[in-house]
């Protein structure tokens, strides 16, 4: 399998990467690898760190000041550098319009992660909301699977933080590989002219929604 053109951003492609290698090992990676370099429109590498909007992290936990939001580690998980995603077929890529990897947290087994992206505003986004945004990120990752002749489900939905006070349009993509299901949640927030990504995968909807539920507002 291989799924061909630009799939969204840089975070949904990594987040793709970790996906498919969950659930249907080093081929389905190497898969997942391909399409992340064919999503990328620039070779500027993408590295995972603090923007001028993220407060430094513990340990333990992500704050983004910004935009008012903060995610506590699970027991278990641990932070990752983007590099960590690379491998002989894949290169992680900005997509050309200034996006940056904030945070990669995964689960020690491998089997769900947590990707924090924000971007400025561009053409594409520029005057957009939210669920605009999200639709259209949507289309390009529906359009590439698409291409690449997967068996995939998509369905939207709305996500509530604790302490947050406004809920945030998301989406989950369930996508089947081998006869093994890999679920991509897309969550996404507007402000002052900047978009951030909150994108979580993993073998389930369940330790998808589960893994979510990890964010919270910064003043709770």
């Amino acid at each position: 399998m291989r799924i061909v053109g630009k799939i969204a951003t840089a975070a949904v492609s990594a987040s793709l990467v970790l996906a498919l290698g969950a659930c249907g090992g080093s081929a389905a990676s190497s898969s997942a690898a391909s399409s992340s370099s064919a999503a990328a429109s620039s070779s500027s590498e993408v590295a995972a760190t603090s923007s001028a909007s993220t407060d430094a992290a513990t340990a333990d936990t992500y704050r983004n000041q910004s935009f008012g939001l903060v995610y506590h580690l699970p027991e278990g998980w641990g932070f990752t550098d983007i590099s960590a995603l690379k491998d002989s077929n894949a290169t992680i890529t900005a997509t050309g319009d200034g996006e940056t990897i904030d945070m990669v947290a995964t689960a020690e087994d491998k089997s769900t992660s947590v990707i924090v992206s924000i971007l400025p505003a561009n053409e594409e986004t520029k005057g957009k909301t939210a669920d605009e945004i999200l639709a259209a990120q949507i289309k390009q990752l529906n359009t590439g699977l698409d291409t690449a002749g997967v068996n995939y489900s998509t369905e939207t939905t709305t996500l509530s933080f604790n302490g947050l006070d406004r809920e945030l349009p998301a989406a989950l993509t369930t996508i089947t590989v081998d006869g093994k299901d890999a679920v991509l949640g897309q969550a996404i927030a507007e402000k002052d002219g900047y978009v951030l990504e909150l994108i979580v995968s993993g073998a389930s909807k369940d330790d998808v929604a589960k893994a979510f539920t990890n964010f919270a507002a910064t003043s709770e």
